[in-house]
């Protein structure tokens, strides 16, 4: 077994894949994936998995963990190191007011968690993800493109689907962190019935501007943001993204907001209504 397990502290300069998560039960699927990933394209950073769950749940799943095999080294913070942590910093404070201050800033949830990990992992260079997205995407392209579309996600260390078409559109959107697309109708259409959080970006020379409208009433709903072409740089995209998939809870907000704007009856109460009329 090349990886490690290990439950001390690591205070050396290094570099640091880490994944904060709150699932210990079902953080071994990323680790996997992510370490795929790494080894496929040259990289073995070690990996540390920082969970916030609670002294319970490491008894109950820190076994799934420990017997996993992994190509890159990886390490566990876990409760116990956490609560040794807090104290560490509560002894360096010349003000013992602060404490309650420090607890909050590292209060179980997800940005605690953040925190925790941002804090532990000062002197090292640091790379984090969250352990429910995966380094995985689905991007549909013309064929001329796909290559060069292959090299970029390569380089960027994402594990990409890319094909000129998907056919199989309903259990991908249903996989679906986040979508990322145009604006037209059935487009529009499909992320409503499948209640997915989206980025939607208007068609510039639509003359009527349909693919905008679109995009507004989704928008609108809450179950959408729009990034029109025109101001479609990397940093605007960039901060987008961070934005969104940095807050849970938002996607989760968005996904139902894009649900209740659905009419997944729509073809039938158009039959309805051509029968209706034909009368």
């Amino acid at each position: 077994m090349s990886g490690e397990r290990s439950q001390t502290p690591m205070h050396d300069p290094e570099t640091y894949f880490v994944i904060p998560t709150h699932r210990l039960r079902d953080v071994s699927e990323t680790i996997h994936e992510y370490d795929e990933h790494f080894w496929r394209n040259g990289h073995s950073p070690q990996m540390i998995v920082f969970d916030d769950s609670t002294p319970t749940n490491v008894e109950k799943y820190f076994s799934y963990l420990d017997e996993m095999k992994t190509r890159s080294d990886l390490f566990y913070v876990g409760p116990r190191q956490k609560e040794e942590f807090i104290t560490y910093v509560n002894s360096r404070l010349r003000n013992s007011r602060l404490e309650p201050l420090v607890k909050n800033l590292f209060r179980p949830s997800y940005g605690g968690n953040r925190n925790f990990t941002l804090m532990y992992s000062l002197g090292g260079l640091m790379v984090s993800s969250d352990d429910d997205m995966r380094p995985y995407s689905l991007m549909e392209d013309s064929p001329e493109s796909l290559e060069n579309a292959r090299k970029i996600y390569a380089d960027a260390l994402i594990q990409a689907e890319l094909a000129p078409f998907f056919r199989d559109m309903a259990g991908r959107l249903a996989r679906a962190h986040l979508v990322i697309g145009r604006a037209g109708a059935s487009t529009v259409s499909e992320l409503a019935v499948a209640g997915r959080p989206s980025i939607l970006i208007p068609l510039g020379v639509a003359l009527d501007d349909d693919q905008g409208q679109n995009a507004r009433m989704l928008a609108e709903g809450g179950g959408a943001e729009v990034a029109l072409e025109a101001g479609l740089t990397q940093p605007a995209m960039t901060a987008a993204l961070c934005t969104l998939l940095g807050n849970p809870a938002r996607l989760a907000r968005m996904a139902a907001a894009a649900r209740k704007l659905a009419r997944p009856d729509a073809a039938e109460r158009l039959a309805d209504l051509v029968e209706k009329t034909a009368r």
